[in-house]
């Protein structure tokens, strides 16, 4: 019976292999931590690129917070890049807002046209959107852009997290409401609006993005102007429950709801919201945030 020897062979090249791949790992870390140096090092002359801003809160959180403005009016985008963490008096003095006296604040891109479309077309806003819908590309961007050029009203659009993996960023969680909270403050300080409107307590229907602004919103507000100019959007009810208030509550003439869907049309992308809220488009209406709570 003879005696096989084990060569060392496939041990040596065994070796190599892992000794590879702990290289190339190794690489892939060492670039990944190049980058954000570089983005970090190179965060302020990115003002000079026409295309694209990032703040530093943006490249810390690894997410995009593009911050963008457009104005009313003109027809044409007007796209200003933040690289700061937050909206500054100098941002807003880009747009020209002496003759615009009311401000709207919403979380996502057609809820200003769902809850306030109307006064939209009626008034002179600015409207100020804390998210857009960055999971859809740029399309509610500028759909949101065509709503506001088409009622002759202002807009700031932010870029905080929508949506992660199919499911809604909790900002609370996430830590951004000191973000939040301060760029709200920025917009409600900058002058002395005559209305302020924002999501009810409730979310409408619940939404947590709605929750949060109404929130954000009501406590900056009592703690620098705390008048008697905040409004919140009208209470909502579900289809199955509509008719138990609906002989209380006020409908816009038929005009005005045609003008409104000739908006809602806009927003091509998301059909489905409308469809499942739509109970309540002909019901606009701004309640006295002090009067919400009995209201119906």
């Amino acid at each position: 019976m003879g005696v096989r020897l084990l060569s060392g062979a496939p041990l040596k090249e065994e070796g190599k292999m892992k000794h590879s791949i702990i290289k190339k790992i190794g690489i892939i870390i060492f670039s990944y931590i190049l980058i954000i140096c570089v983005a970090f090092y190179f965060c302020d002359s990115i003002k000079e690129n026409p295309t694209v801003r990032y703040s530093l809160k943006s490249i810390s959180a690894g997410l995009d917070y593009e911050q963008r403005m457009f104005k009313g009016h003109s027809g044409k985008k007007s796209v200003e890049r933040i690289t700061k963490p937050f909206l500054t008096k100098k941002d807003l003095d880009k747009i020209d807002l002496k003759n615009v006296n009311k401000l709207m604040i919403v979380a996502h891109p057609d809820d200003e046209t769902l809850w306030g479309g109307v006064h939209l077309i009626k008034d002179n806003y600015l409207v100020l959107c804390l998210t857009n819908g960055k999971a859809t590309g740029n399309v509610r961007y500028d759909e949101i852009n065509k709503v506001l050029n088409k009622t002759h009203d202002k807009g700031i659009i932010l870029s905080y997290p929508d949506a992660y993996k199919l499911e809604r960023v909790d900002w609370g969680k996430a830590g951004f409401i000191p973000y939040i909270t301060e760029d709200i403050k920025t917009v409600l300080t900058y002058k002395k609006w005559d209305e302020i409107v924002t999501h009810n307590p409730e979310g409408e229907y619940g939404h947590i993005h709605h929750i949060y602004t109404n929130n954000i919103t009501t406590k900056v507000y009592k703690k620098y102007i705390n008048k008697n100019n905040l409004y919140y959007f009208t209470r909502y009810y579900k289809k199955g429950d509509l008719f138990k208030v609906e002989d209380k509550l006020k409908k816009l003439p038929q005009a005005e709801v045609d003008e409104k869907m000739d908006l809602l049309d806009l927003y091509a992308s998301q059909p489905g919201a409308f469809v499942k809220y739509g109970q309540m488009i002909k019901y606009e209406k701004f309640i006295n945030a002090k009067d919400f709570k009995n209201s119906i």
